[in-house]
């Protein structure tokens, strides 16, 4: 039955079976059987922690919770049972504990079954800078890397006639783990304490004489020479370090949450040393943060403002670059903790400034949509949230997008249209595609409203009376000088602001005529060069609808324009 279960755990942490499917095994081998008791359950209850072992980080998502928090009290009540052997209950404890540690499993379930002296020796030295000797020559102690200069002074054990620690620990019952052969003894058990003579004591009153480098052995001394004390120290102390840093700054976090700015500042300046010194990495504080998040509901009773100031450590975080913006947001999208990733950027713009946030966040990559709650992912949604929070300048093109229009309704005249751009738009997003996309859009948008008015009872699809066409005309030159300052010289934005044009009529159904239209008056008003049509013509992108009609619709003016160019180029040749 318990290798069955493993096969289904292992199929379930592939994807192979559906998880309806796994949380019916789980509610079968939870569920008691008519006519069988307690006691002799342990077989299901076993293959139950088998399968939470296996599947269990799987099935423990946010949909699940509510099962998974039943299952898990049903197991917390039967291993407090005392019809149940031991070796069951100490499972079911396992596993509760491993969910309560966020399903990262302890080292006893990480080894795959009993290690060897040496393999005891070696993970000694590579986790905590321990180094276990081999037995020695006749003549080196034992255990003098135990009791030796290897450990601090203030942790030698000076065994005394008197009594002391290794004493206290001699004389407690069971100090030793049994008795007989095969038997794991500890230095202090009474078989190997004051009961039975040590060549340690040496006949010194029961005080450690320091080795010599012949007691020490060859291989010892070299060692010594290599490693040296204080790398030996700083190897233990690193690896303690791994083990406890996460716990660590949870409760610096956490201490200095209700504390005054000044000593959140503080603690965030010890984060940050840490990382300088290459102890504290990304992993064991996004792992201390998430588990101060945890506490976030219990802490904001005391603490309103915990989000607050769980903020600024998350900023002090990025701008020691501890952690990366991305890192930090990927926890907490869909809203998850919702406003704490606002908050950070409005700290991060606090302690740098807009220009700096605006050009991390931009290389971060982070869909800022994904970072809402699911009901507010939306456009219109997005920058009502974020104008709101003072982070609009995060997306100026969003705002360009949803204002240029209104603007251009408002006043239509070409200066007024470029001091809005100048005021509202960095000149750096001047020379970018999506901004030369969203003014002839907006253009094109008004231009389509003037001649056609929605209230208009005219058929759209119908051909342009010769008042629509000139009107038209008339509108495209009065914007010309808006748009011959923003692509004069770009080839690539011109070709930008010809699959504007292109996605304008895709919108529209491609009415008869109108890009064909719009060509020659780009051509022939100089908007737009030779090179951008042809280059448009080229180009194989996907990312814009409706290339295919449009290039049947100008392929012809297209041709009869490579012709003329290619006839103007050997007549300057000439």
């Amino acid at each position: 039955m318990l290798g069955n279960i493993k096969f289904i755990g292992e199929l379930g942490k592939l994807d192979l079976i559906h998880e309806s499917i796994l949380h019916k095994c789980i509610k079968t081998l939870l569920e008691k059987k008519k006519r069988v008791q307690l006691k002799d359950m342990g077989e299901d209850l076993e293959c139950l922690c088998q399968i939470m072992r296996t599947v269990g980080p799987r099935l423990d998502h946010e949909r699940a919770k509510s099962l998974m928090d039943q299952y898990f009290a049903r197991m917390c009540s039967l291993m407090l049972s005392k019809e149940l052997p031991a070796r069951i209950r100490f499972l079911l404890q396992d596993t509760v504990e491993l969910r309560e540690h966020h399903w990262v499993p302890r080292k006893a379930f990480l080894d795959n079954g009993p290690k060897t002296i040496n393999q005891i020796r070696q993970d000694a030295v590579k986790d905590l800078g321990v180094f276990i000797p081999a037995p020695m020559a006749q003549g080196m102690r034992s255990d003098f890397f135990l009791e030796g200069p290897f450990m601090p002074p203030r942790m030698k054990m000076d065994r005394d006639p008197l009594g002391g620690l290794a004493d206290m620990f001699g004389q407690m019952p069971g100090s030793g783990i049994g008795t007989g052969p095969g038997v794991i003894q500890d230095r202090f058990s009474p078989t190997m304490g004051r009961h039975r003579p040590n060549q340690l004591f040496n006949g010194h009153g029961g005080h450690i004489m320091p080795p010599t480098q012949s007691q020490f052995g060859e291989m010892g001394g070299k060692f010594m020479k290599s490693q040296g004390l204080s790398q030996l120290y700083h190897n233990q102390s690193q690896g303690l370090l791994s083990h406890f840093l996460p716990e660590m700054l949870s409760k610096v976090i956490i201490l200095s949450l209700d504390r005054s700015d000044e000593d959140k500042e503080k603690a965030s300046s010890l984060i940050s040393l840490l990382k300088q010194e290459g102890i504290a990495t990304s992993d064991n504080f996004m792992q201390a943060f998430l588990n101060v998040l945890d506490q976030c509901p219990k802490l904001e009773v005391d603490i309103p403002l915990v989000k607050s100031y769980l903020a600024q450590f998350a900023a002090r975080a990025i701008i020691s670059e501890l952690v990366s913006i991305s890192e930090l947001a990927q926890p907490l999208e869909s809203g998850t903790h919702f406003p704490l990733f606002l908050l950070c950027l409005q700290q991060l713009a606090k302690l740098q400034d807009r220009e700096w946030l605006t050009e991390l966040f931009q290389q971060s990559k982070v869909n800022m949509q994904k970072m809402l709650p699911e009901i507010d992912q939306n456009k219109d949604r997005m920058l009502e949230i974020l104008e709101g929070k003072g982070l609009s300048f995060l997306f100026p093109l969003l705002k360009l997008e949803k204002e240029l229009l209104k603007q251009i309704k408002l006043d239509p005249s070409p200066q007024t249209i470029y001091k809005w751009i100048k005021d509202n738009i960095s000149p750096k997003l001047h020379v970018d595609k999506g901004f030369v996309n969203i003014l002839m859009t907006s253009f094109l948008q008004y231009i389509s409203s003037e001649v056609n008015p929605p209230s208009d009872e005219t058929d759209s699809s119908s051909a342009p009376s010769k008042e629509q066409l000139e009107q038209e005309k008339q509108l495209l030159l009065s914007f010309k000088p808006v748009m011959q300052k923003f692509l004069h010289d770009h080839v690539d934005l011109q070709v930008s602001a010809l699959y504007a044009l292109q996605v304008h009529c895709y919108n529209s159904n491609f009415p008869k005529g109108m890009l064909l239209r719009f060509f020659v008056h780009f051509y022939d008003m100089e908007i737009i060069e030779e090179e951008a049509f042809l280059a448009w013509k080229e180009d194989i992108t996907q990312e814009f609808p409706g290339k295919g009609k449009a290039l049947f619709q100008v392929n012809q003016w297209l041709t009869w324009l490579e012709t003329a160019e290619e006839e103007e180029s050997e007549e300057e040749a000439d």
